[in-house]
């Protein structure tokens, strides 16, 4: 438990599934990759990250897809990646970018167990 789980209730459960190498090449000589088995991780929050629900641009390649995105707010950030699977409130959800504990470089010193950590997650449809 961390400071930050400890001060502040975490009451969402989300189940996060790591993105990883299963240790065998395909036809062509590539990874194969999958999610490995989920995992219970407690949430502080998730909130949006603009305007829900984000529409592209109809063409030719996309005749229409929605795009949603969500900031999850977690007690350690550095147990999720890029990749990563995350589900929740029974709706499945990819890790983006680079996860970020706040608490990583600041520059007042604080002890970094103190902060809670961001996470990026986006579902297309």
């Amino acid at each position: 438990m961390t400071a930050f789980s400890s001060i502040f209730e975490m009451n969402l459960t989300v189940l996060h599934q790591v993105w990883t190498d299963t240790g065998t090449k395909d036809a062509h000589g590539n990874k194969i990759m999958a999610f490995g088995p989920p995992v219970e991780r407690k949430a502080l929050c998730y909130y949006p990250l603009h305007k829900l629900p984000h529409h592209d641009i109809v063409s030719a390649d996309y005749v229409s897809r929605v795009m949603v995105d969500f900031i999850l707010e977690v007690p350690d950030a550095t147990l999720y990646a890029k990749g990563d699977q995350v589900t929740l409130d029974g709706k499945r959800f990819l890790v983006q970018g680079f996860p970020f504990n706040w608490g990583t470089a600041n520059p007042f010193g604080f002890d970094k167990t103190m902060f809670g950590g961001s996470v990026h997650i986006e579902a297309v449809s």
